[in-house]
């Protein structure tokens, strides 16, 4: 699902319903929220922007259409840093071949 939703694709945003899907899962069965967060890191949000941009929309819609009460506050931490150091680390190199700042390569 997180594939589906975080594609290289440049015209489609994140369908909400996906996001909202994985947010009942998440209510149902809250081991799946871990694997939510592994499938993140799992994308090239590092190393393609449009991938990055489409993470944090699903990260965002996830984290604030869910009750934040079963989200764990750690690994909602976790990713935004790790998300925000890389992102930094990223900024310090050439761009990729579609970054969305028209940065072409």
């Amino acid at each position: 699902m997180i594939l589906k939703l975080t594609n290289e694709d440049l015209d489609t945003i994140p369908k909400l319903k996906y996001i909202k899907y994985l947010v009942v899962k998440a209510y149902q069965k809250p081991q799946k929220i871990e694997k939510f967060y592994e499938s993140l890191y799992k994308r090239p949000i590092y190393s393609n922007s449009f991938i990055a941009l489409k993470a944090i929309y699903v990260f965002n819609h996830y984290f604030f259409l869910g009750n934040s009460s079963i989200f764990p506050y750690d690994k909602v931490s976790e990713f935004i840093a790790t998300f925000t150091n890389s992102w930094k680390l990223k900024q310090n190199k050439k761009y990729d071949t579609y970054d969305v700042l028209g940065n072409n390569s």
